[in-house]
């Protein structure tokens, strides 16, 4: 089996689009390439966002108090 991982392992831009089994509709936008690694890793740049009960997206971005992204 294909896991998550190996289908993005070295993307270096993916926009995630998850919708859970309760319909919750969420995901991120990644600028950096996909490997295992320790720590947390990501730019400025990248984004996580919901839905929510609607069709209106919600971004939310890194606030730059520090570089965990």
């Amino acid at each position: 089996m294909v896991t998550f991982m190996d289908k993005i392992r070295r993307c270096e831009t993916t926009l995630v689009v998850i919708k859970d089994e309760q319909g919750h509709k969420f995901g991120a936008m990644c600028f950096e390439d996909w490997m295992p690694r320790k720590g947390f890793y990501g730019t400025g740049e990248s984004f996580v966002y919901t839905f929510k009960d609607t069709d209106e997206v919600q971004v939310f971005y890194g606030t730059g108090n520090n570089q965990m992204y």
